[in-house]
């Protein structure tokens, strides 16, 4: 994966950050799963390096931590756990190479 691809997808992820209702906190924490999925399989291909990895995870972490604070339904706080606990994993990940 190349950084300008992982760049664009942190624009694309950051810009459903707009916004406190339930549907937009879900979409964003959707989104940042799939984008910490991406990453996480970049790292295992061994196409994004370890401090991108790093990188994407400790963002995400900050949006969505600020996310569930606002979050007044299960599904949104349920989106931010599992995005949550992917930025962790791939942390952990990024951590161990």
């Amino acid at each position: 994966m190349k950084p300008a691809v992982l760049a664009s997808l942190l624009v694309a992820a950051l810009a459903c950050s707009k916004g406190g209702d339930t549907e937009k906190i879900v979409k964003e924490a959707k989104s940042w799963t799939a984008t910490l999925d991406l990453a996480s399989r970049g790292l295992a291909q061994h196409d994004l390096p370890p401090r991108y990895a790093r990188q994407v995870a400790e963002v995400a972490e900050k949006a969505v931590s600020k996310d569930i604070e606002k979050a007044d339904g299960a599904e949104a706080r349920d989106a931010c756990t599992q995005a949550l606990e992917s930025a962790r994993r791939l942390r952990e990940a990024a951590q161990q190479r």
